[in-house]
């Protein structure tokens, strides 16, 4: 594992979803979805050429090898040699509801491909499952040989809440000798015995998410929107965070708004920010809190208005042309400091504050979770931020 960087290596291929297949002869194959229209299924094929990965130039003719066993949307090639079989595995009926994997199999690299009489062998199509949306995946075997695969889905709650967004699940996978692979539908909880990784933490570049973030240098969780001012987002010894207003709020298309976020990692779970109010900048347009976003237009936030001294909150959906909401504390807010807090469950998003003094938090508003949610793939980020005149 290694945190360096190699050039690019172009490679001319009219499609998506490029794949490498290293063959024990030490040829190299590339495979990808080729597009064949947009307009009716199906979409794509899946195709392939022999190629010199030194320079991306293909050492044979590009040749299709499999439409896939659905036919519909088939994307996301990758091929095992297995038991004297080449195993291709594609991801079909699109990323949404109807999405799954399919396989088959040859001796030859070129096939003929046989399609599995019983895909596709992971769906969650017409199931009464929590990971909802599964496919595009990718098999693998641990060091005692055992078979898992790594796929993408969402986690949906009552009604078809999915925030979060497309995340990456581990399932179990039975692949007998001479045979076919079984995936188990994906869990967020399962018990299976597993070889521990030769590759030691001290060997990894990255450090693990369960990790505490330095107080003073950036991680890699860390999110911005688009293009950051760094200059305006302070790490400061004690752990606190300074932030420098910035002119752009969080709705603007163009340019960064002063935030520093992290994703949301789970359904339900809180994020709360404790604010020191600047007392110099009372009676100006300074809005500083913390907000949940999803793009420029969806978010919503819960700030100290430093214009009126009160709490507020806004939400924004314009993907449903419903605009912005906005609800706002009835007390004014003399003291240094003011706790902020949004809560998240499998429904809504509630957002709260109290003063330090205070046990209990005060509700402003909640908001629906279906608000954060649509046919994506991005999902929600808790962030901190700044914005307007100081």
């Amino acid at each position: 594992m290694s945190n360096e960087w190699s050039d690019p290596i172009f490679v001319d291929f009219k499609g998506i979803d490029p794949s490498l297949f290293f063959d024990i002869d030490d040829r190299v194959y590339f495979q990808g979805s080729w597009e064949l229209t947009r307009e009716r299924q199906p979409t794509c094929t899946i195709k392939q050429f022999e190629i010199d990965i030194t320079t991306g130039k293909p050492l044979s003719e590009t040749q299709e090898i499999w439409t896939g066993a659905a036919k519909y949307d088939t994307e996301g090639p990758h091929i095992y040699r297995k038991d004297g079989y080449y195993y291709l595995v594609v991801a079909e009926g699109g990323t949404f509801e109807h999405h799954m994997l399919s396989i088959a199999r040859s001796r030859s690299i070129w096939g003929p491909f046989e399609s599995y009489e019983y895909n596709p062998i992971l769906t969650s199509d017409l199931k009464n499952e929590f990971v909802q949306n599964t496919g595009h995946g990718e098999l693998f075997h641990d060091a005692s040989g055992a078979w898992w695969a790594v796929v993408l889905g969402v986690r949906e709650s009552e009604g078809g809440r999915s925030p979060i967004g497309r995340e990456s699940f581990l399932t179990p996978v039975d692949w007998p000798k001479g045979g076919w692979p079984t995936i188990d539908q994906p869990r967020m909880t399962f018990v299976r015995p597993a070889v521990a990784s030769k590759i030691s933490r001290q060997d990894s570049p990255l450090s693990s998410p369960s990790d505490k973030p330095s107080a003073t240098a950036a991680s890699y969780e860390d999110v911005y929107i688009r293009n950051p001012e760094l200059k305006n987002i302070l790490r400061l010894p004690d752990g606190s965070i300074e932030l420098r207003s910035s002119a752009e709020n969080l709705s603007v298309a163009r340019g960064s708004c002063s935030f520093l976020g992290r994703r949301q990692r789970d359904m339900t779970c809180k994020t709360e920010v404790l604010l020191h109010i600047d007392g110099r900048n009372r009676g100006t347009e300074l809005h500083a809190g913390l907000a949940v976003y999803k793009d420029c237009h969806r978010h919503g936030a819960i700030f100290f208005n430093h214009r009126d001294s009160k709490v507020w909150v806004i939400t924004v959906n314009k993907s449903n042309h419903t605009g912005s909401t906005i609800a706002w504390s009835d007390k004014l807010l003399d003291k240094a400091t003011v706790q902020l807090q949004i809560r998240a469950t499998e429904k809504e998003y509630q957002f709260l504050y109290r003063s330090p003094t205070e046990d209990t938090w005060t509700n402003v508003k909640s908001v629906d979770a279906l608000e954060m949610t649509a046919r994506d793939f991005t999902g929600t980020i808790f962030g901190v931020y700044a914005s307007g005149q100081r």
